[in-house]
């Protein structure tokens, strides 16, 4: 199980940038809608990217 959000912010863009899956795909899994996947997804990289 996850416990803090940097952890799951992680795994979720790791699922969907790395293992491919659909932001609805890991929006159902995480109990979140599939735009906010899409955001945690984009902040995660900007946050690599820096």
């Amino acid at each position: 199980d996850v416990t803090d959000k940097a952890t799951r912010n992680e795994r979720i863009y790791q699922a969907v940038r790395i293992h491919h899956y659909t932001l609805r795909e890991v929006g159902d899994h995480v109990g979140l809608l599939y735009s906010t996947i899409s955001v945690i997804a984009k902040c995660v990289h900007e946050t690599m990217k820096s």
